[in-house]
């Protein structure tokens, strides 16, 4: 940064916010995810990544950015995985059976998604809920969007007269 930009900053005659997060005004990708899975971004980062020519100093960048896309994806799965791991466990030591199953379930759809691409609702609720949730935590919940409901949620919806229940296929 430059010296004249260090010393406004220091004298708060210009305060940079995103310093220590994102900017925000984003909404996420939360479509592609669900479609192909966190395990398809990383195949599709490990291709790209792969033809970028090596020789040519210039693309380091690109290739600096594939391979945060690939260690990104691989943290968030591992994160889903740690949800998954706890429902297990909490299902393990609950009474109540219906609970239990609850919590089963729970387990399984956490070991599942966001790492592979959403088959349920139920999936794809919690495969765009762990995502979400991930941009949050990476920029400090700085603006966020969801994006527009009627695009990212409605698709997902079971149909309401029986020709899709809450656990079948998209």
């Amino acid at each position: 940064m430059p010296d004249a930009v260090v010393q406004a900053q220091s004298h708060l005659a210009l305060l940079l916010t995103s310093m220590s997060c994102g900017v925000g005004h984003i909404a996420g990708g939360y479509e592609k995810v669900l479609r192909q899975g966190l395990r398809g971004l990383i195949e599709e980062a490990q291709r790209r990544l792969h033809a970028v020519p090596r020789a040519d100093a210039r693309l380091s960048g690109k290739r600096h950015f594939y391979r945060a896309v690939i260690i990104a994806c691989r943290a968030a799965v591992a994160f889903a995985r740690r949800y998954s791991d706890l429902a297990r466990g909490l299902a393990e030591i609950e009474r109540r059976p219906e609970r239990r199953r609850e919590l089963e379930r729970v387990a399984g759809i956490c070991l599942r998604v966001p790492e592979l691409p959403a088959r349920s609702f139920y999936e794809a609720l919690q495969s765009f809920w762990f995502v979400h949730l991930i941009i949050q935590i990476e920029s400090n919940g700085h603006s966020i969007s969801p994006g527009t409901i009627r695009s990212v949620h409605v698709p997902l919806l079971p149909a309401r007269h029986g020709s899709r229940s809450a656990g079948s296929p998209l």
